[in-house]
């Protein structure tokens, strides 16, 4: 499964443009003298592009072994003028531990010596 397909995702990184927004809102005198400012920024994305807010990769957790779905969520920024763009995993180190699990299992399993997981005591 892999979500959007792979021609979305190369669309957005060759034709996503950003623009953001700076909005200073608000001064307002305390009562120890301070001031305290509103400023927001806001990043949009321009044109036509409808981006995810999340995706879904087809990898191996390990080297060797089936690609397996894993979530990610889609970012991207506007930092000195520059667009980045990333992504952030969902929940993959629990589906990479679980994954060791099985693959330690199945060893122990196939030559009939323990598995422990763990730190020894």
């Amino acid at each position: 499964m892999i979500d959007p397909e792979p021609a979305v995702l190369i669309e957005i990184s060759r034709d996503l443009e950003g623009t953001q927004g700076v909005t200073f809102k608000s001064s307002t005198r305390l009562e120890n003298g301070d001031r305290s400012f509103v400023y927001e920024t806001e990043t949009r994305a321009k044109g036509d592009i409808k981006v995810p807010r999340e995706f879904v990769l087809s990898i191996p957790l390990y080297e060797g072994e089936e690609p397996v779905p894993l979530r990610c969520a889609f970012r991207w920024r506007i930092n000195g003028g520059q667009l980045q763009m990333g992504f952030i995993w969902r929940r993959v180190e629990y589906q990479r531990r679980a994954h060791f699990m099985q693959i330690a299992t199945a060893a122990a399993e196939e030559t009939g010596r323990p598995v422990f997981f763990g730190r020894a005591s």
